[in-house]
């Protein structure tokens, strides 16, 4: 793939992933062919300023959970109102730095099947 779309993507993906995750996928794009760029450029990743919302307002009730494949946390979160607030207190620090990881190994996982 060209620099410019390695640029277009990292723009597009910057804040959605980490600064490290970004450099490591940038040199494993070099080798993917052009055309599958539309494909990345289509590649839909969650916002961690989002589920950082959700998980503000709704979290109590283990929502930002059930959203990000956490079934069992979410279910006693909502049992417990929220893990006795604390669960739903650290949740909202740490959901940001989770969606990023989520979106980091979606993306590896999509390389990974291209073979690159």
């Amino acid at each position: 793939m060209s620099n410019e779309k390695i640029n277009q993507l990292s723009s597009y993906y910057s804040g959605k992933m980490t600064k490290e995750a970004m450099f490591y996928f940038k040199e494993r794009l070099l080798s993917v062919p052009d055309d599958k760029f539309t494909q990345f450029a289509q590649f839909k990743m969650k916002s961690p300023a989002l589920y950082t919302l959700i998980s503000l307002m709704f979290g109590i009730v283990g929502i930002d959970c059930f959203l990000t494949g956490r079934v069992g946390r979410g279910v006693f979160k909502l049992l417990t109102v929220g893990g006795f607030y604390i669960l739903w207190i650290w949740d909202v620090f740490t959901i940001g730095r989770e969606v990023k990881q989520i979106n980091e190994s979606t993306v590896a996982d999509y390389l990974d099947f291209l073979g690159h």
